[in-house]
């Protein structure tokens, strides 16, 4: 049966796209879930994106840049 998914072209800037669900993000950053959201809420903390009805996730990118950002600080 043929795959009839059309791939990502060389390159694109989806093809290194990579997200985090919460757990990660808390692993990632040593923050708890309250803290994250309490950032969130203050504008110090990346906002998720929404990937369905009841999941939202962040871009990998995102919260390597939060890390970098603080540990320069």
């Amino acid at each position: 049966m043929p795959n009839h998914r059309q791939s990502e072209p060389a390159g694109s800037k989806f093809s290194q796209v990579q997200m985090c669900r919460i757990g990660n993000v808390c692993r990632l950053t040593g923050l708890s879930k309250p803290t994250i959201y309490r950032l969130i809420r203050r504008g110090e903390f990346p906002r998720p994106v929404r990937l369905s009805l009841r999941a939202s996730g962040w871009l990998l990118s995102d919260v390597e840049s939060f890390v970098l950002s603080r540990q320069s600080s």
